[in-house]
């Protein structure tokens, strides 16, 4: 039966919303006013109060400030629905239902946003998701029949820091992007539970965590964002067997024996094997390409070494320069009139060859020239023709999806602004969150059919197909593009 937790004998004037089954209001704090005088108002605890609003535990109401304020009043069942179908609207019967979204309106800046429900969940109880159970026995086991999908998100948000670096700003973007994901799927009435732990880089914080045993009803983990920190989890995945899917790193301890892993970003072993199948595609094609490649005395970064040893295995054309020949202009001897000459730096750090690029200007004035660079590198708009590999490229062929993304965006968080590009980290939570909803849906049967390869979302930003690793290994995504002129 629905109960009302506290003193309250009706609705008090304020904006409401469902969240966890329960009503709450959102309430603008006004100047002067502290928790006490808000708990008087409401009639509820503060330490209640404390639990929907976490930063006031350790300061007060910020002027304008949008807290959550439960009514105590839950929301009706479905299954206590009929009972109640002539009963006037009491505390007792309130009942919503639908609710449109899971994020509050309200957001309007990175400080709200940070603010956001630690637990998401809206949807009609009678639908339900069916599962098929699964004929390989390495794979998770999920509840045969379940209303709800659970998941734990695992970030860095530093919401107990004083300040935060330029750094953190991805992570918040990922997470704007995470919601709408979970905002777009719950619309068919389907049901999302969110946790959110703010995660630190060091591994104390991932421990206090994993203490918290809701992680063990989870269906899922996004997260965590380190290197360091993913070899834990992984254990830990492996041990209650939880799905965990790794957004941000290609260094995954455990991909090739835990299949609960999901790794987004391919190791630089794949994107080798795709550079070399685009030097043979070249060959095949009789594509008239010239690789220049550049050598430095202080030896060059392991990643290049290996392109450049592709570049020589595979009989492609091919010259060598010196470092130092680039320097003083004199360099034009490696490069071949009348093909495109592709110019592969000794480094992947832009600081490292931020010099070198008045020359190889100068280069391109002289040569029809294209420098292969890393992704990130797109950031700085170099003004000549560039070659890179990447997981992530706006998809153009999806206009209309990309407007009704950017129209929720600007409807749910008003002025919060994405600082992110090349990626987008919030196109990139969307696509990984919406590829992960759908393959928790999805995978077990398909996977039936083929248990090596399974191809999961088709993005805004990233496409996402996953590869087992290992025959009783993890997935890895390893939809690589290489874009060139």
């Amino acid at each position: 039966m629905s109960v009302c937790l506290w003193g309250q004998t009706e609705l008090l004037p304020f904006p409401t919303d469902t969240i966890q089954d329960t009503i709450v209001y959102r309430y603008y704090a006004p100047k002067s006013v502290g928790l006490y005088r808000i708990s008087k108002i409401f009639d509820v605890p503060q330490d209640v109060i404390i639990r929907w609003n976490p930063q006031l535990a350790v300061r007060g109401p910020q002027l304008d400030e949008m807290l959550l304020i439960p009514s105590g009043m839950v929301v009706k069942k479905e299954t206590e629905k009929k009972a109640d179908k002539t009963a006037e609207p009491t505390k007792e019967n309130i009942k919503e239902e639908r609710v449109e979204s899971i994020i509050p309106r309200d957001f309007k800046t990175r400080e709200e946003l940070q603010k956001g429900e630690k637990k998401l969940s809206i949807a009609k109880e009678e639908n339900k998701i069916e599962y098929i159970e699964p004929t390989d026995s390495v794979l998770p086991v999920l509840p045969a029949d379940s209303s709800v999908l659970r998941l734990a998100v695992l970030l860095p948000l530093n919401t107990q820091e004083a300040e935060r670096t330029s750094d953190d700003d991805r992570f918040f973007d990922f997470y704007a992007g995470l919601l709408l994901a979970v905002n777009d799927y719950q619309k068919g009435g389907r049901r999302v539970e969110i946790h959110t732990y703010d995660v630190p880089k060091h591994d104390k914080g991932l421990n206090n965590v994993l203490t918290d045993p809701w992680l063990t009803q989870a269906d899922a983990l996004i997260g965590p964002a380190y290197s360091n920190q993913v070899k834990i989890m992984s254990g830990w995945a492996l041990e209650h067997k939880k799905w965990i899917l790794v957004p941000f790193t290609s260094n995954v301890d455990g991909i090739d024996n835990n299949p609960y892993i999901l790794q987004f970003n391919p190791t630089s072993e794949v994107e080798f094997d795709k550079f070399e199948k685009q030097l043979l595609s070249d060959i095949d094609n009789n594509n008239p390409v010239h690789y220049v490649l550049l050598e430095s005395a202080q030896g060059t970064t392991s990643y290049m070494k290996h392109l450049q040893e592709q570049v020589s295995r595979s009989s492609i054309s091919h010259s060598t320069i010196q470092l130092h020949e680039l320097m003083v202009d004199s360099a034009d001897y490696a490069f071949r009139d009348s093909v495109e000459n592709i110019l592969v730096l000794h480094t992947d750090k832009y600081a490292n060859a931020s010099v070198l690029l008045p020359h190889i200007m100068q280069l391109a004035v002289r040569h029809q020239t294209t420098l292969f660079i890393p992704y990130s590198w797109l950031k700085m708009r170099l003004t000549m023709p560039l070659m890179y590999m990447t997981t992530f490229e706006i998809n153009l062929a999806e206009q209309e999806r990309l407007q009704a993304y950017e129209n929720d965006f600007a409807r749910f968080f008003g002025l919060y602004t994405v600082t992110s590009a090349y990626p987008h980290y919030d196109l990139l939570g969307y696509d990984l969150t919406s590829g992960l909803l759908y393959m928790l849906n999805d995978f077990r049967q398909k996977v039936a059919a083929n248990p090596t390869t399974y191809g999961v979302y088709n993005g805004l930003q990233s496409d996402i197909y996953y590869t087992r690793e290992q025959e009783e290994g993890g997935w890895m995504n390893k939809q690589i593009k290489i874009i060139r002129p």
